[in-house]
């Protein structure tokens, strides 16, 4: 998204001038090299996925839209969905973070009741090192994390880092919360992991039922573990 479409003209998404609105080429290699880093630490620590928490009742929708999309995409196309405000800290911030998706490199504990069916989106790798990913640590609800201008000065490799407590193959601290901006496509979504086989299997039906001749192209996966508080198995 050009720098423009926020109404920040000369500024880019890490605050610095983008292509789109006339940058220089050195600050387009500076962000170039950034992303090589990322890319780097990630390969280097073997980070093979990361996650986005739901519940199996949104998945034909996120399959229907072939996208995990941000509140602001879901409120242009006027798509029901639930806000919970109080997820991102206040309203105020909530607004700021609009066109975020929330995900984490551990498996984020949630407090979604059995009976909504919670999984965890498994996402592919590239995209922490995109150019889309603020590297927040901290949940966005934290008091620490101040709103947009603080979330688009967390995505350098310096800060990817910053999100483990020793070098190369050390786990990720928790939450290790990672916010992409703008549209996670279904292509990048590897595999769900549902809390048990009752929820798997709820979801299969849910998916056959709304794609009866050819459902999304991701694997189905018990894995009880990755729903204990920051636990993975």
């Amino acid at each position: 998204m050009c720098c423009t479409d926020r109404g920040q003209k000369g500024k880019g998404a890490t605050g610095h001038p983008c292509a789109g609105c006339g940058g220089s080429e050195e600050m387009a290699s500076q962000n170039n090299d950034q992303r090589a880093e990322i890319r780097l630490s990630v390969e280097r620590r073997n980070v093979h996925e990361f996650y986005h928490f739901t519940s199996a009742l949104q998945i034909p929708l996120i399959a229907r839209h072939a996208a995990i999309h941000p509140r602001s995409v879901l409120r242009v196309r006027d798509v029901p969905f639930i806000d919970y405000p109080g997820r991102w800290g206040s309203p105020a911030k909530a607004e700021e973070l609009i066109g975020f998706v929330s995900t984490a490199l551990v498996a984020p504990w949630g407090m979604m009741k059995d009976d909504c069916h919670p999984v965890l989106l498994s996402l592919r790798p590239h995209l922490l090192w995109s150019g889309r990913a603020a590297f927040i640590g901290i949940w966005a609800s934290d008091n620490r994390i101040k709103g947009l201008a603080d979330v688009e000065s967390r995505m350098s490799a310096e800060d990817f880092d910053s999100m483990f407590g020793g070098p190369r193959n050390a786990r990720p601290q928790p939450p290790a919360e990672v916010l992409i901006r703008g549209s996670v496509s279904l292509s990048d979504v590897q595999r769900v992991y549902c809390r048990n086989a009752y929820s798997r299997r709820i979801l299969v039906e849910l998916l056959k039922a709304e794609f009866p001749k050819a459902g999304p192209e991701f694997e189905i996966i018990d894995r009880p573990g990755l729903f204990n508080r920051f636990n993975a198995a």
